[in-house]
């Protein structure tokens, strides 16, 4: 956010009002800059000035970076100014600091270039991340040879739009960025102080409120100041009076203020600014204004006839008044309309434009603009007519609240619910005229937006496009009216929907998209059905926004509002769509991009989704939007995340092989690190799934973990083991519940249950004999329910059961079809949630064993599960590298959708695309789709073991992870094999026609083969790691479509054509010409068609 930096070397003409004069509130600066000088107060460094509007508090904090800065002190600083759009959002408030550090600091640069690196997505992220990783981690490993503070000026905390983020703030600018002994800290060690001001309103009490007083200094400038404010405001008026050309009557060869009439004027005037600083600075320039009529003497008694006294509507009204001096009737009245419609429209604005964007918003001359703005230059910043960059701003925001706050003037005022309505017509007229598909003019569907120029974008949505882009909504929301069927927002939706989002995402913008309410049937029909569509496609849509018209309408299920609106909107070159779900499944969002494999996840009491992976990090989700908030890595954590847990407030815990690791996430950072080393007789992988609760908070203060065979306990800062008693041994297992009041030790022959809040006497256990009917190895996982009442167990079968704890009653069993790897129950206990080996998740009422239902996407085991507070959703970790949501207010199926395996189905493709055939690894059958994938029969193998066959050739195959046999189909007769030394196969291929077969191996080589002959055509070797299976496909003639190695796109040579989503990617894919056949991990394969050019036109 450019406009919140103030710059003291580039403001000559403006310093008169930009900074404090000489000998105007010397006491108060020398205090403050002193303190900030102060390296021995190293105990407080936050200094909170709060004063009413108008105190002049801004222009003190403008005068503190100047001198701070002459004092050769490193500083940054953040004006807020509501109204200006970033400015008042705490969304760029730490990358705008960042920045500025980036320009003095040596080395700073490179360590926020890393993280940007590392996480490109950090300016989009929660502040709390931001904070840490773009501020706080580069200044702690910023090497420094001056134990002088960083200087930090925040202005107008109070103008910070949201009270959450307000709050955020206060608690981030609490924290001090150094390790201390004593009061003083040690040498080559950081200090950062922080100089804040603001008005004193509830919102900003509310902040400070909860850090205790002795963490900031606090003054209040009307108090600090009393004995010389006055005097400070007349210093101020006799400056800037005296150089008003006509105002005061000067005597030859003398000082104005040697006249006693100019003397009797500085004193009116001072009695009625004092003690608002920004009331004489609006009145010197009301009365040096030349655009208004009246000379500067009429101003300044207008200003004198005003019976206000210390209150800004005493210079504010005789401004408004000027406007319309002078007019008759008629023109009065015209004049009022062009006053509400430019200068209501100005202070209605989400965000600061320039006059020429305000012109074309409202759609007038911009000289007819620009004449009205110049009336009001003592209260606006107007830029000059040479200067098209710089946006109209206020000088102060009380006149937004003068002009329509409660108390406003009725006769002037404009009417705020017509203006946002008007701003909301007009911001839809120039978005119908200006947006269209692939608005930037690129060449490939695939271009990622990272990939094109900012000038090109910035040439292609102008800047009142950007704006009516970013705020039509807002304005809507601000003049309390909703879309219905049939209305003008709803026609502009059905048009230009998908252009609006193209051009938010080009504009990296989509996170502000919110949704809409509405009453009408139709209407909410259509929002809520794109909020799903934007959902869903999310991540493609911000990376590469032009999928929105090839992937997003491709694999949109066929009955969704938006597919069917815009169906005509899909890129031509998709000439045959897949056959896909009709509607929206249960699952909301897929998560992508974890570090290893997810094994754990966790929902806190305020929404936010954790999850642990196997590489030993954590990621923190905004389960809403899919946004990854942070990331707590291995350095603070340890290797592979065993177990996670929330506390009721927010604090979370992770469990690793190595340590317990506390974390405040309200303050994103690690308050204690405790060791947990797992002894050699433990076995990590019992930890995975439901049976890794290894940790949890019985409340703020107390968490219980295991460690070494012993639950220990960390209380209060002090860690202990809990008598011997609670030891467990061998392969008996100890599972602790959600609030550490219960503990399970899981083992052969039984589960014992223990009461852990009796810490000074052995427990009371209830044994549960597993003896009977039920596998007695060692159990897979075990969890309560969330009251404790019950308790579920599955071993190594397909069935669990559920227990009474109170009376070790079995109260049921569950045959969950597969071996089931996690569960969990619902908050109230009504129902459970398993997860099976091959990723299927069923939902039951467990006391009538009722299932109700089958959510199917993941094509790994299920390693976790996890709802949120009120049952509505569901997390799911898996081994196949993703974490999902589930909404369970939308029905699904009660039956499983076939899944399918990598290295355990294959897939191949006839000449004529038609046909295609999919296969079981060593089935006796094979399944022939044809008519494009719409009919399917089951043929029987012509030999036996063939998990290959092509459709049209006869070539046969099947093949392992080190094997692979091949087959002339007709006559039986095995075939050379082309293994060469190909001895870990990671997939392969055979074309349409039987002639080639591609084999790709772990080691990274592919190798394109003769089939009848084993002859070695063409090999080539990849850099990427293949050790993770991924499908290779061939086309007829060998040079057409592919899929990428990630399993994400569907290529032409090496652009990137079509994206795939999650639950559409291939575990084996076969092409012939433009046709492509896919196997996905579930549901059913399916076939798409593409143009052989893929190449988009302007």
């Amino acid at each position: 956010a450019p406009e919140a930096e103030f710059h003291p070397s580039f403001d000559e003409d403006g310093r008169g009002r930009m900074e404090c004069l000489p000998q105007t509130r010397v006491q108060l600066l020398d205090d403050i800059c002193d303190w900030l000088d102060d390296f021995e107060s190293s105990q407080k460094h936050l200094y909170w000035l709060q004063g009413k509007a108008g105190t002049g508090k801004s222009t003190i904090a403008r005068t503190v970076v100047s001198r701070m800065t002459q004092r050769k002190r490193i500083v940054a600083n953040f004006f807020f100014k509501r109204g200006e759009g970033d400015r008042a959002r705490l969304k760029r408030f730490f990358t705008t600091l960042s920045a500025q550090l980036v320009r003095k600091l040596p080395g700073f640069a490179t360590i926020v270039q890393d993280a940007l690196e590392s996480e490109p997505s950090l300016p989009e992220q929660d502040p709390g991340v931001q904070f840490k990783k773009l501020v706080q981690e580069p200044l702690q490993k910023q090497k420094f040879g001056s134990h002088k503070a960083i200087v930090v000026v925040v202005d107008a905390l109070d103008e910070c739009d949201s009270k959450g983020d307000l709050e955020t703030l206060v608690e981030q600018l609490s924290q001090s960025m150094v390790r201390t002994q004593g009061d003083k800290t040690s040498p080559g060690q950081l200090l950062v102080k922080y100089f804040v001001t603001s008005r004193l309103d509830h919102r900003t009490q509310s902040g400070f409120n909860r850090l205790p007083e002795e963490a900031y200094e606090k003054t209040e400038l009307e108090r600090a100041t009393s004995d010389t404010i006055k005097q400070d405001i007349e210093c101020y008026l006799r400056i800037h009076l005296q150089n008003i050309d006509g105002l005061l009557e000067r005597l030859p060869n003398s000082s104005p203020w040697s006249n006693p009439a100019n003397v009797e004027i500085l004193r009116k005037l001072t009695d009625r600014a004092s003690p608002l600083f920004e009331f004489a600075a609006a009145a010197c320039r009301f009365i040096g204004q030349t655009e208004i009529p009246g000379q500067p003497r009429d101003l300044l008694q207008d200003i004198l006839e005003s019976s206000n006294y210390g209150d800004l509507d005493g210079v504010y009204l005789p401004i408004m008044n000027r406007r319309f001096f002078g007019l008759n009737n008629k023109n009065r009245i015209t004049a009022k309309k062009q006053f509400q419609k430019v200068i209501g429209s100005v202070l209605c604005l989400a965000d600061s434009i320039t006059i020429p964007c305000l012109a074309k918003l409202l759609d007038q001359p911009e000289a007819a603009v620009r004449k009205e703005l110049s009336h009001f230059r003592s209260v606006l910043v107007v830029p000059e007519e040479q200067d098209s960059s710089t946006p109209i701003s206020l000088f102060h925001e009380s006149f937004r609240d003068f002009t329509l706050g409660p108390d406003a003037n009725e006769e002037f005022k404009p009417d705020s619910a017509k203006v946002h309505t008007f701003l909301t017509t007009q911001c839809i007229k120039l978005l119908r005229g200006a947006l269209r598909e692939n608005i930037c003019k690129l060449k490939s569907p695939g271009t990622y937006r990272s990939e094109v120029a900012e000038e090109t974008i910035q040439m292609s949505l102008s800047q009142e496009i950007q704006y009516a882009c970013r705020f039509w909504i807002y304005h809507l929301m601000k003049c309390g009216l909703h879309p219905i069927g049939g209305d003008d927002w709803h026609t502009f939706l059905s048009s230009h929907l998908l252009h609006w989002v193209e051009a938010l995402s080009w504009l990296e913008r989509t996170s502000e998209i919110v949704s809409m309410s509405t009453d009408g049937a139709e209407m909410r029909a259509f929002l809520d059905d794109a909020d799903r569509f934007i959902l869903y496609f999310s991540q493609i849509i911000d990376t590469a926004p032009l999928q929105l018209y090839s992937s997003a309408l491709t694999f949109s299920p066929t009955n969704s509002v938006i597919r069917k609106t815009f169906d005509t909107c899909r890129h031509k070159w998709i000439i045959r769509t897949p056959i896909v779900d009709p509607t929206w499944s249960s699952c909301l969002q897929t998560l992508e991009g974890h570090d290893g494999e997810p094994i754990c996840v966790a929902f806190s009491a305020q929404g936010i989704l954790a999850s642990g992976n196997s590489a030993g990090t954590v990621n923190i989700w905004d389960p809403k939007s899919g946004v990854c908030l942070q990331t707590l890595c291995e350095d603070d954590i340890g290797p592979m995340v065993l177990s996670i847990a929330f506390s009721k407030c927010g604090k979370l815990a992770c469990r690793t092989i190595r340590s317990t690791s506390l974390w405040d996430m309200s303050q994103q950072n690690c308050f204690q690190k405790l060791d947990c080393t797992l002894s050699l007789d433990e076995d990590v992988s019992s930890f995975r799934g439901a049976y890794s609760s290894t940790v949890a908070f019985q409340d703020e203060q107390t968490l219980l973990f295991t460690v070494g065979g012993l639950v220990k306990v960390f209380e209060s800062d002090l860690t202990y083991d809990l008598p011997e008693y609670f030891r467990y041994n061998g392969r008996r297992q100890l599972v602790l519940s959600s609030n550490g009041e219960r503990a399970a030790c899981v083992g052969q022959g039984g589960i014992s249950v223990f009461d852990m809040r009796c810490k000074d006497r052995p427990p009371s256990g209830v044994k549960m004999d597993l003896s009977k009917n039920f596998d007695t190895r060692n159990p897979r996982w075990a969890c309560f329910s969330r009251d404790n009442k019950y308790l579920a167990a599955s071993y190594y079968g397909y069935s669990i059961r559920i227990w009474d704890v109170a009376s070790a009653a079995c109260l049921q069993t569950l045959d969950g079809g597969t071996r089931i790897e996690s569960a969990t129950f619902s908050p109230d206990g009504r129902w459970i949630a398993t997860g099976g080996l091959q990723g299927n998740i069923l939902i039951w009422e467990w006391k009538g064993g009722t299932r109700l239902s089958a959510l199917t996407g993941h094509i790994s085991s299920v390693s976790s599960l996890a709802f949120t507070q009120d049952g509505a959703w569901l997390a799911s970790a898996s081994r196949d590298g993703t974490v999902k949501i589930w909404d369970l207010s939308i029905e699904a199926d009660k039956e499983e959708m076939p899944r399918h395996r990598p290295l355990m189905r294959s897939i191949a493709i006839a000449m004529d695309g038609r046909r295609f055939v999919t296969s079981d690894a060593f089935a006796s059958e094979y399944k022939l789709w044809d008519d494009y994938g719409k009919k399917c029969v089951t043929v029987p193998f012509p030999t036996d073991n063939r998990s290959i066959i092509c459709a049209e050739g006869n070539i046969s195959g099947a093949f392992n992870h080190a094997h692979l046999e091949l087959q002339d189909v007709e006559t039986g007769r095995s075939l050379p094999t082309p293994l060469h030394d190909y001895k870990h196969i990671n997939s392969i291929a055979l074309s349409a026609n039987g002639e080639r077969l591609v084999i790709a191996s772990e080691d990274g080589r592919i190798g394109l083969w003769e089939s009848r002959t084993g002859k070695l055509l063409k090999e080539m070797r990849r850099r990427e790691d293949l050790s993770r299976w991924f499908p290779v496909v061939i086309s007829a003639d060998g040079d057409q479509h592919h899929i990428s190695h990630d399993g994400e796109w569907i290529m032409r040579h090496s652009e990137k054509l079509l994206w795939l989503p999650p639950d559409y990617r291939p575990v084996g894919a076969a092409a012939s010409g433009s046709n492509i056949a896919i196997l996905r991990g579930c549901g059913n394969p399916y076939l798409i068609g593409l143009s052989d050019d893929g190449l988009l036109t302007e």
